[in-house]
Parts: C-alpha cells; sequence; structure tokens
C-alpha cells in the first residue's frame, strides 16, 4: 500500500477540514501566518484561490510562507491550533492518531507525536511535523487519498488493522476491488466479502461527505 505523506493538506484534510466555524481561507491564515487574513497588515496574504490549492495539495506554499513556517515554535503551533476553536479536540487528537497509522513517517517523528501530554500538543506536534516536511513536488489528494483520510474516522476499522501491519495493505487492496467493481462477489470467500464491504462504506462515506 502507498502510504501517505504527513503534509499540510493531508493534516488539513484530517484534522482541520469540517472541525472549525473560521473560513478555510482564514483558518489557512491562523496555521500558516498565525493570523486571521483581515490582521495580515505585512504584505503576505493568503487568498482565497491560494488557500484552495494549500488544501488540497495542488499549490506547494510560496516561499515566503515556507520561510516562516520553518520558525514555527511547538508554542507557537499551540496557540495557532488553538485559535482555530476546536470544540471537540478529544475526538479530533483520535483522528490524528489513526492518520499515523497509515501515513510515512519516520520514527522519531511518530514517536514525538505520539508521545504528546495532552491533545493539544498532539495536533500541534502533527502540523508542525507537516508543515516543517513539505513535499518536494505538487500531491494534489485525489479521491484514492480521501477515502484513506475518510478511513480515519472509523475506529472500527484502525482496530482491524493495528495488530496486524500486513492488514493496511490489504485493506486498501479491498477499496481497489470495491472501486473497481472487478471482481464477482459470488466466487469470493466470506472474509473478502466483508473486507469489501467495509471498504465500499469508506468509499460511500467519501463520496457522500462535501466536508472532505
Amino acid at each position: 500500500m502507498d502510504l501517505l505523506p504527513l503534509n499540510f493538506p493531508v493534516f488539513y484534510q484530517c484534522a482541520v477540514k469540517g472541525n472549525t466555524n473560521l473560513a478555510q481561507y482564514d483558518a489557512v491564515s491562523v496555521l500558516l501566518l498565525g493570523k486571521l487574513r483581515k490582521d495580515c497588515d505585512d504584505g503576505v496574504v493568503i487568498w482565497d484561490a491560494e488557500a484552495t490549492g494549500y488544501t488540497s495539495g495542488k499549490r506547494r506554499l510560496k516561499k515566503e510562507l515556507f520561510a516562516q513556517s520553518t520558525q514555527i515554535s511547538q508554542e507557537d503551533a499551540r496557540t495557532r491550533i488553538e485559535a482555530l476553536g476546536f470544540q471537540d479536540t478529544v475526538t479530533i487528537a483520535k483522528i490524528v492518531r489513526n492518520l499515523l497509522s497509515i501515513v510515512d513517517l519516520s520514527v522519531d517523528a511518530r514517536k514525538y507525536i505520539e508521545e504528546s501530554p495532552d491533545e493539544i500538543t498532539l495536533i500541534s506536534s502533527a502540523f508542525l511535523t507537516a508543515i516543517k516536511c513539505p513535499a518536494k513536488k505538487v500531491f494534489p489528494l485525489g479521491l484514492s487519498e480521501k477515502k484513506k483520510i475518510a478511513f480515519c474516522y472509523n475506529e472500527a476499522n484502525i482496530n482491524k488493522i493495528s495488530s496486524d501491519p500486513n492488514r493496511k495493505e490489504s485493506f486498501f487492496e479491498d477499496i481497489s476491488i470495491a472501486e473497481s467493481g472487478s471482481a464477482t462477489e459470488s466466487n469470493l470467500p466470506t472474509e473478502l466479502l466483508d473486507r469489501i464491504s467495509s471498504a465500499r462504506a469508506i468509499q460511500e462515506e467519501s463520496q457522500s461527505s462535501s466536508s472532505i
């Protein structure tokens, strides 16, 4: 299975999208610049199209934003996450923990996030990791990536693969089968049918949710 990168668009779609009352351009501005767009008076402003590009993976951070993002401290990251006004940090932190099971991270980077002492620190640590490890090239989030992100919202799915690393690969192979519809279900074993049914549920959740 191709693991997702833990970059800004993946973090945003998993942890921020649908969890803040701020407009997308303001949420992105808070995360990247530390303030709402209306308060940006130093020449660096994130416009609507740029915010959409950054959160979808279709646009890389412009140089001045990347330069500023490398200077964000843990304390500053926490302040920015708090400024998003999350109502349920426990659930969001759990979703971020789930995300860690399907992203490509070093052992040290994963440990840095997982050993956070509280929910806000965990979310802000994931944000810092994402923002300081930008993709070397544009990585647009397609339907496949969005399905994997939707997967993180279902605790039952995470429980199924947590004890078996190989389960992760087979589960997303099932998603591919469900998407293509190429399998003849009458010829498949019951266990695989159950897995494909779960994969289709993920597909339906992703397609029916406009927040992802």
